[in-house]
């Protein structure tokens, strides 16, 4: 697996302080949710495709919007077995090609389906825009697309993504505990779910060195507040930047699609 460390420099990074800061004093349960951006509820259900599809590849999310992002459906799925789904979010300014470089061998190795959107904006919507809303409704619309054409496991469907997709992989994933069993956060910024649904079980990892999204307000706080309302955390820090070190989105990987516990 090749994985870049990236950096980001002002622009919505220093948007999410700012946000983790006022936010410390007004949100509850444990600082993990937020009103004042609207609902991130999906209310989603894996459905059986109804319209079964043989196309593979790295496909086009939306077949009307090349720019909506990808569907990596690799070569080894097997329409008769139920694959994981991973929901994989780049950070601000980033490109759904660049940021599945962190499981594309992985995925095509053992079958697994990864959605891949691009924000509408330079970051998602709850950041840059102060509320859920067109990028959610492109992740609603690319989910359906999946379960139309492709058979999914609902014990296995997850959400994903660094720096500020990891930050909306946390709320929306908190937000829709049921539907998304696991969410993997490599370098979050902040929590701002809308409520909190189900128990999802958490990948978390940050950087002791980084000077994008400091660990202290990030990783630590948000491990912190997650322990608090009893979720299951496996936090990773390590000493480096801003990034994603191999060894860990490996494992960040292994994660959100091993099997289901009994």
């Amino acid at each position: 697996m090749k994985t870049a460390r990236a950096t980001f420099r002002g622009g919505p990074a220093g948007v999410l302080l700012g946000l983790l800061v006022t936010m410390a004093g007004c949100s509850e349960p444990g600082h993990l949710t937020e009103a004042r951006f609207g609902s991130a509820r999906m209310d989603k259900q894996v459905t059986s495709p109804t319209e079964p599809s043989a196309l593979r590849g790295e496909l086009p999310m939306d077949v009307d919007n090349p720019d909506a992002g990808l569907l990596l459906v690799p070569d080894s799925y097997q329409p008769d077995t139920p694959a994981p789904l991973v929901v994989l979010l780049h950070g601000a300014g980033g490109k759904p090609e660049a940021i599945l470089g962190i499981m594309r061998e992985e995925a095509k190795a053992n079958g697994t389906l990864v959605l891949v959107p691009k924000s509408v904006g330079f970051t998602w919507d709850m950041i840059e825009r102060g509320h859920y809303n067109v990028d959610l409704s492109r992740i609603s619309r690319g989910l359906d697309r999946v379960f139309r054409e492709y058979s999914v496991d609902p014990a296995r469907v997850s959400i994903c993504g660094f720096s500020d997709g990891a930050s909306y992989a946390l709320s929306v994933g908190l937000t829709n505990g049921g539907f998304f069993r696991r969410i993997a956060a490599f370098s979050p910024g902040f929590v701002a779910a809308s409520e909190l649904r189900g128990k999802p079980t958490v990948f978390m990892s940050h950087g002791t060195q980084d000077a994008v999204l400091p660990i202290d307000f990030g990783g630590r706080y948000i491990n912190e507040q997650l322990l608090k309302e009893d979720y299951v955390v496996d936090y990773r820090e390590f000493d480096g930047p801003h990034g994603i070190p191999i060894d860990i989105a490996k494992e960040g990987f292994n994660f959100l699609t091993a099997p289901a516990s009994p």
